[in-house]
């Protein structure tokens, strides 16, 4: 049961997620490979991976003091933000984002942002190969893990989405 000064929206609970989705994403992309003679996957394993993409880089700022607030109203679901803002805080001091990775993130954010891949709109998209976001996800989440695991309590006792989700529906 939570009491009024727990923190389970940690950089540690953001971190544990992005692994959770990027598995996902792995087991989607292994089950369409070979459907057809160019296996691309279909939205929703975009998704997956941009949504692990977007919960290791929020670890990781939660981890480096950001609040809840500031990770949903600076950030939203801009990966490019999130990514922008983490290297500012520290990110680079354990892995780079290479020229080829940071072209693949940005073109497909417009999409994952305007979540048009959580929806699966209709259209054509100009996607990036998934195999590098997948690289972009598992190097992030390989990295970062020791430094979300280390900064987990640094919210300890301060307000976090579970207080407001609870006070949300006691209204």
């Amino acid at each position: 049961m939570c009491t009024g000064t727990d923190d389970r929206f940690s950089s540690m609970m953001l971190w544990r997620g992005s692994k959770a989705y990027f598995n996902a994403a792995c087991i989607l992309f292994k089950h369409e490979q070979g459907k057809t003679p160019f296996p691309r996957p279909d939205a929703p394993a975009y998704f997956l991976v941009c949504q692990a993409i977007e919960l290791v880089l929020k670890g990781f700022l939660r981890g480096s003091g950001k609040s809840e607030d500031s990770l949903v109203k600076e950030y939203g679901h801009n990966l490019m933000k999130a990514l922008d803002a983490a290297e500012k805080h520290g990110l680079t001091t354990l892995l780079k984002i290479e020229t080829e990775e940071r072209s693949a993130l940005k073109l497909v954010n417009a999409h994952y942002e305007s979540k048009a891949l959580q929806f699966t709109i209709e259209g054509v998209y100009d996607l990036p190969r998934f195999e590098v976001l997948l690289e972009i996800a598992e190097k992030l989440i390989a990295k970062t893990g020791a430094f979300c695991l280390k900064n987990r309590e640094l919210h300890a006792g301060k307000p976090t989405a579970v207080i407001k989700l609870r006070s949300a529906r006691k209204k």
